[in-house]
């Protein structure tokens, strides 16, 4: 059984002995027999599980990613790393007769990768953490970064939590040559690809383009490599295609497909009910899964190691991720559904119906990605509200502005401030860390032409009644579970009185404190219990739970852990 996809390494000279301890970090044997050392000679040194190597033109080449493929799947022939990176979608090492070392990222930038690049050396990891906790000097958290997680529910614009380490973004590598590092980017070919004009529904059909998505995405699934597929089951529409097209990849005479199902945390059971109805109807066998309450500290604290610290989103993902370590086989997550397939995150129409400037679009898209500021604004001090809303406005602005008059503008600036440094952590990080992952959806050759279709064709899901019946005839007549939900059932495991105590204790003990306004910081629980019932209220708690656990673990490396250089006093 394979193991999750775990990289580390240093391209350069002099940061062997970090090397051995960020290996310890994540797991790993250093010692030449263990069959973890992937490489170690002179300039470069590679420990990691999940790594393979690819064909190369010339010298050595390696590649990852939270699947890795198969090498198989880029032919016989050798190619450069742009066209592995867009092809199959992975994270790789290329070493070529020169000694010229390059790390790069993938298409999709699903696969983190984070590093810290100097004049001669780059230090780099698949995950954070062992990039932190080894670091040789001191460090200071990036307050821009810490402020887009408590606003946007992530770190924006390659940024992580300390200052002097990045995350990749999608194409781009770092070279090391003739002793000299420097980050270079090869084209985004995403952003190469026009909406066609007068592409509807009906003209998409006609052309056969949505049974080509479907196509594509049933080669995607069938490719994964380690069986048996695992795929996660919401009540949503991307994971009962993937499980549609799980149980159509499947060997007749092998085990039923297991479709995994848990509890989103927002007051209902129909995620579970709803999967269930999916599972009978295309003959899988349907596992849930549910939290329990009285390990909801357990849970939150796991997923913030997992992620770094770095994310808000999906702590009721990890009773189900603990589940999945001991099971075989490769886990399939709907990661990017949403937003190429579904249309999400659109521009207002009444903008685009009058004509909009570019600045105006880019605030719309703001105003839309980091709709959890108002929350901020409520619940902080007035001068940490302000501050964190002009940090992240300042790493939006930064990302989106290319974007601003970009045809697929909006989906794409969504990706980049959004899905990948946020929603991506779940099935990169948290289902990650259990078992390798697949992200089908997420391949170029679904995306590429996902993007082909004008974003007013896909909007509020327009486009998926015609993709899920190309998977099966039935699926368009099970409603989701969102379009279902007209109250909660039950409380949320996240906003029970034991979470709101716990939350309360955990902030008001650390020096997350000093950013709370009155509301939480004069508070009692049950004041932080009708937060958690809001979905802002909710984002900013674990974000300052984060803050708090990440200032815990850490607190003997920083330099600064007062929270007033967040708003530069």
């Amino acid at each position: 059984m394979s193991e999750p996809t775990r990289v580390c390494g240093m391209i350069g000279a002099g940061a062997a002995a970090r090397v051995r301890a960020m290996a310890e970090t994540l797991g790993l044997s250093t010692d030449p027999q263990s069959g973890d050392v992937v490489v170690q000679e002179d300039g470069l040194f590679v420990v990691g599980a999940g790594i393979t190597a690819r064909p190369q033109a010339a010298g050595r080449a390696w590649m990852f990613s939270t699947a890795t493929p198969s090498a198989d799947r880029l032919g016989r022939t050798p190619v450069e790393w742009e066209q592995a990176a867009r092809e199959v979608d992975v994270a790789g090492l290329v070493r070529d007769e020169q000694s010229r070392v390059l790390l790069h990222a993938s298409v999709s930038g699903v696969q983190p990768l984070y590093v810290e690049v100097h004049d001669d050396v780059v230090v780099f990891s698949t995950r954070l953490e062992p990039l932190v906790r080894t670091a040789s000097g001191s460090l200071r958290p990036d307050w821009s970064a810490w402020a887009a997680v408590l606003g946007a529910g992530a770190p924006m614009a390659g940024r992580t939590t300390v200052e002097g380490v990045r995350r990749l973004a999608p194409m781009q590598a770092v070279v090391v040559e003739h002793g000299r590092a420097r980050t270079i980017s090869a084209p985004w070919t995403w952003e190469s690809v026009t909406p066609e004009a007068g592409l509807d529904r009906e003209t998409a059909a006609r052309r056969g383009l949505t049974d080509e998505i479907v196509e594509v995405l049933s080669s995607e699934v069938a490719a994964v490599a380690e069986r048996p597929l695992q795929p996660m089951l919401s009540g949503g529409r991307d994971s009962r295609m993937l499980t549609g097209l799980a149980v159509r990849a499947s060997d007749a005479d092998s085990a039923p497909v297991t479709a995994w199902s848990t509890s989103s945390d927002i007051g209902h059971t129909l995620e579970e009910l709803t999967g269930s109805q999916v599972a009978r109807l295309v003959g899988a066998e349907q596992q849930i899964v549910s939290g329990r309450q009285d390990r909801f500290p357990e849970d939150f604290l796991d997923y913030a190691r997992a992620t770094g610290f770095q994310a808000s989103f999906h702590v009721w993902l990890m009773p189900v991720a603990r589940r999945l370590a001991a099971e075989p086989g490769t886990i399939l997550d709907g990661l990017g559904g949403g937003v190429f397939l579904g249309g999400g995150f659109p521009d207002d129409e009444r903008l685009l119906a009058v004509g909009s400037t570019p600045d105006a679009l880019v605030e719309n898209r703001f105003a839309r990605a980091c709709k959890y500021l108002k929350a901020v604004e409520e619940l902080l001090t007035a001068e940490a509200a302000q501050a964190v809303a002009a940090r992240v406005w300042e790493d939006f602005r930064g990302v989106a502005e290319a974007y601003a008059d970009h045809p697929n503008g909006a989906t794409l600036t969504a990706y980049l401030t959004r899905t990948l440094p946020g929603i991506s952590m779940a099935p990169a990080a948290v289902l990650g860390s259990s078992r390798p992952t697949a992200v089908p959806i997420m391949s170029d050759a679904v995306v590429s032409r996902a993007l082909r279709v004008p974003h007013e064709a896909k909007r509020g899901g327009a486009w998926y009644p015609d993709l899920m019946e190309r998977v099966h005839p039935e699926f368009r007549r099970i409603p989701t579970a969102a379009e279902l939900t007209r109250s909660r059932q039950h409380k949320r495991r996240g906003a029970a009185i034991e979470a709101a105590r716990w939350y309360r204790d955990l902030v008001l003990a650390s020096p997350a404190a000093a950013l709370l306004g009155p509301q939480l910081g004069q508070g009692s629980p049950e004041d932080w219990q009708r937060q958690l019932e809001v979905t802002g209220g909710q984002h900013v708690i674990r974000g300052l739970a984060l803050l708090a656990l990440w200032f815990d673990e850490h607190e003997s490396c920083l330099v600064e852990t007062d929270v007033a250089a967040l708003s530069g006093s």
